[in-house]
């Protein structure tokens, strides 16, 4: 073999290496699909005349990907305000718990911080499992304010006292219609 052949193979073996290593640094970045969960969750408004439906069905997700298909019917009643709200998420954002951190809900209370706002609702879901007691301050009292910041707790005792007249006179207007 002559010595010129030796020469053009590893001329040739040295630009294959090249055009390798090359065609390796040129490769497309793997693509990253993040599947996203997509819903709708319900949003009640909190004031002094929200429903029992209202506040049972506030923060229910529902949707394609999810065990309940659709949402309950709105309103609730005449005095419901509540909104489906889309919502969209990544699946590491749900594997890291936003779905399963709690939306605190609109109120009628001016400036309610959205921890206050979520005691509230806990509130209001306690007092109103059991039955209405005799006066407002035992009302008040079973729907536990202590979570409640100081600077807002006389605001919501105040909420809670106007609920109390709206649930009262709702009973005694029932009563009347029976």
């Amino acid at each position: 073999m002559q010595p010129i052949w030796g020469v053009i193979v590893v001329v040739a073996a040295f630009f294959l290496i090249l055009h390798l290593r090359n065609r390796k640094r040129r490769a497309p970045p793997p693509k990253i699909y993040a599947r996203r969960v997509d819903g709708v969750q319900m949003a009640a408004y909190l004031h002094p005349q929200v429903s029992r439906g209202c506040l049972s069905d506030h923060g229910l997700q529902f949707g394609k990907g999810f065990r309940r298909k659709q949402g309950p019917p709105l309103p609730h009643d005449e005095n419901c305000q509540c909104r489906a709200e889309p919502f969209s998420y990544t699946s590491s954002e749900v594997f890291n718990g936003a779905l399963r951190e709690p939306q605190p809900p609109p109120t009628s209370i001016e400036g309610l911080p959205g921890d206050d706002a979520v005691a509230l609702l806990e509130a209001l879901r306690a007092a109103d499992a059991q039955l209405l007691p005799a006066d407002a301050e035992e009302y008040v009292r079973a729907a536990g304010t202590q979570e409640i910041s100081d600077a807002f707790r006389g605001q919501v005792e105040a909420f809670l006292q106007e609920r109390y007249a709206y649930l009262k006179e709702r009973g005694a207007s029932r009563a009347r219609s029976s």
